[in-house]
């Protein structure tokens, strides 16, 4: 640096006592403020991104919520990260999971107690079909033993079934 532009730089920031001060107060002014529109871009630029990362991750939130109240059964994996964000979406992952196995369960208990009324209905079905089946035979006069064989054997085949 020649020794002029090094004399104009102490003068601009150090305010030397002397002639243009006020010159000098104007550049201090303006670099002040240079400064601090500076620094006011950068906070609005970390304070946009972090709402951004924070509306991003809420609104992956509600729709996996949606996704849950449409009744889609998969509604994907939880959201990994040690903040409060990622522990709500972590629980309602968790219980998403719960729900889904308690409908499942609930499905297969209901599945179970359709075969045993089935099954218990088959079972009241077979013996009064068997009495209605022995009642007839027995209130039929036959008067060859024949004509009793083949009833017996058509009650038999009907009871096969």
């Amino acid at each position: 640096m020649d020794t002029d532009s090094a004399r104009k730089w102490m003068e601009a920031f150090l305010l030397l006592p002397g002639q243009g001060s006020f010159c000098r107060a104007r550049q201090l002014l303006f670099l002040s403020a240079a400064f601090l529109a500076v620094t006011a871009l950068l906070s609005l630029l970390l304070i946009l991104l972090f709402t951004h990362s924070i509306t991003r991750r809420t609104g992956a939130l509600a729709e996996k919520m949606e996704r849950l109240l449409g009744g889609e059964a998969e509604i994907g994996p939880a959201e990994s990260g040690a903040d409060e964000i990622a522990q709500i979406d972590r629980h309602f992952t968790s219980l998403a999971a719960r729900l889904q196995e308690m409908i499942r369960q609930k499905y297969v208990l209901e599945l179970e107690k359709t075969k045993a009324r089935l099954d218990s209905l088959q079972a009241q079905i077979n013996p009064h079909f068997l009495y209605n089946a022995l009642s007839t035979i027995s209130g039929s006069r036959w008067t060859t033993a024949g004509n009793l064989f083949e009833k017996r054997g058509a009650a038999g085949a009907l009871l096969s079934y």
